[in-house]
């Protein structure tokens, strides 16, 4: 059975650009919450240090899919189910010395 088939798999992804051009090492804490049409919600949080490697970190059983599908509770609303993200930063190391970015075109 493959990830996720029976569950709401949520993620927090952090941009990798960053963490290879300067080396950074950001620890977050963070919560995923789904709210539904009855102004409740599901929510889940951690703490996890991102780096390059390591650039997303989230859950593999946020929700049953059954739940997120049945709709007395209300999850989807025209097919469209929010999902809010609470990050907060908790520490930034530089592992290596920053780069003189001068002349940098993206």
């Amino acid at each position: 059975m493959a990830l996720c088939d029976k569950d709401t798999c949520l993620f927090l992804n952090v941009l990798i650009f960053f963490h290879n051009l300067l080396g950074l090492n950001i620890t977050l804490q963070f919560g995923l919450v789904i709210t539904d049409d009855y102004d409740s919600f599901i929510l889940a949080d951690t703490e996890h240090r991102f780096n390059a490697k390591e650039s997303d970190w989230g859950f593999t059983s946020f929700m049953p899919l059954s739940d997120l599908y049945d709709p007395g509770k209300g999850y989807l609303l025209n097919d469209t189910c929010i999902v809010e993200a609470d990050v907060a930063v908790l520490e930034v190391d530089v592992k290596d010395s920053i780069p003189n970015l001068d002349g940098l075109s993206i």
